[in-house]
């Protein structure tokens, strides 16, 4: 997507600042001079104060990544799990200090200050993707195991059908209709909460996506939300109407 194209959805004022610079982010993986120079010019801040921002948040970056990217969470409960240790095995293991990358330009080791996953600390993000009470020694085993589109794949359900043709509202119903189906009846619902995902969550809901129709068995398996229960992921709740709810964890 051409620069000019991404900025043009932005509104030429200075509110748009930060917006901006991460949608820039997101699409080039960094932010250049140059195009630095482009969101100044487009919402008519001045080069100083655009600098200025980009330089401040540490989640932007101001030079080309690697490869993939691992970021280590230093964040308080990070830390008192192990973080500290494992930035270092991180280190060690790449042989680069954080915030550099490895001199074949495959990965770039950095810092995060918090990724907001205290329950199942210490966290470390590789490719976009969390992964929760990491040991110091699995850090080599999750990037030769978890490539970047492994990493960052979504569950494999399978939307709803739509209508080719209808009224908005129609096609509203067919999604109503789908959404009441999949809240009745016997579901196995998988937390897919950013706590149970980085502790294998996803793993469990494509596995069970598999094992329940081979075996014959009569539920449905459906992603959920948060269920609260972020220091038990990755759990499971067995839901059979007019029945007891059961709750499964490791």
């Amino acid at each position: 997507m051409a620069l000019d194209h991404l900025l043009a959805k932005f509104p030429r004022e200075r509110t748009w600042l930060l917006p901006a610079l991460q949608a820039v982010q997101r699409a080039e993986r960094y932010l250049s001079s140059d195009s630095l120079d482009a969101v100044a010019a487009h919402l008519r801040v001045p080069k100083s104060e655009v600098w200025g921002v980009a330089s401040h948040y540490p989640e932007l970056r101001l030079a080309a990544p690697g490869r993939r990217v691992v970021r280590v969470c230093t964040g308080v409960s990070c830390k008192l799990r192990g973080g500290g240790e494992l930035l270092a095995a991180g280190e060690r293991s790449l042989g680069v200090r954080a915030g550099r990358t490895t001199a074949d330009g495959a990965v770039t080791l950095e810092v995060m200050d918090c990724a907001f996953a205290c329950a199942v600390a210490p966290v470390v993000e590789i490719d976009h993707a969390y992964r929760g009470r990491v040991a110091p020694g699995a850090l080599d085993a999750l990037l030769a195991a978890h490539g970047s589109s492994q990493a960052a794949a979504t569950p494999s359900v399978a939307p709803p059908a739509l209508p080719a043709a209808g009224s908005p509202a129609a096609r509203f119903g067919v999604l109503k209709r789908e959404a009441e189906r999949r809240r009745t009846g016997a579901r196995l619902a998988v937390g897919m909460g950013t706590c149970g995902v980085a502790v294998g969550a996803r793993e469990t809901f494509e596995a069970l996506l598999v094992e329940v129709p081979r075996r014959g068995l009569p539920f449905t398996v459906v992603a959920a939300g948060c269920n609260g229960m972020c220091w038990a992921q990755p759990v499971v709740e067995v839901l059979r109407d007019g029945r007891p709810r059961l709750t499964t964890g490791p």
